[in-house]
């Protein structure tokens, strides 16, 4: 539903069937740079438009959990280059495709954990590392998020090998540490 003329350039606003509200300056019935559109369940995007779909630089702020991206967009989801900031202190800045972390990025989790690396649908993916709290850091191949091959350091210590013989090593060893290492 149009609420002024949809070839007049001056700000107007449109209503989608499915509630969406979207407001800026229409040039042949299509929205110009600089849209503002509101979705029914309280997301609020600012930026770029093909069609009525998201295209372009724009930041969306999510209602649902607080969270902003800033960065490109295509077809409607966040890809290309891009970051988020969640409400709890997560972040992810890096590349985007189909709506998640893929690519080179770097992941901060309000806990203290940074991963950094290469990311696939929102995973650590191919060589990366793992950085806790407690300052250890975990490098190596990582599938789906699950560290395969590593090189692990901790208070000097270096190991370097496949994660099944460092899992027993590091059983045996528990406790014997001062640290925790």
């Amino acid at each position: 539903m149009w609420h002024s003329s949809p070839d007049d350039p001056s700000p107007s606003v449109f209503v989608s069937k499915d509630g969406a509200r979207f407001e800026g300056a229409f040039t042949d019935g299509a929205l110009r740079h600089g849209a503002t559109v509101k979705f029914r369940n309280g997301d609020l995007y600012t930026g770029q438009l093909r069609g009525l779909a998201r295209s372009g630089v724009g930041t969306c702020v999510y209602a649902a959990g607080g969270a902003t991206y800033e960065g490109m967009w295509a077809s409607d989801m966040r890809h290309g280059e891009g970051e988020q900031r969640a409400r709890s202190g997560d972040s992810y800045k890096g590349q985007w495709a189909n709506d998640a972390p893929h690519g080179s990025g770097k992941c901060q989790r309000s806990n203290g954990t940074l991963e950094e690396g290469s990311f696939e649908r929102g995973q650590l993916h191919g060589n990366g590392e793992r950085r806790d709290s407690m300052g250890s850091v975990w490098r190596g191949w990582f599938v789906e998020g699950s560290l395969q091959v590593l090189q692990f350091s901790c208070d000097g210590g270096v190991w370097v090998g496949d994660v099944a013989r460092f899992r027993h090593l590091y059983r045996s060893l528990r406790g014997r540490s001062h640290n925790g290492c």
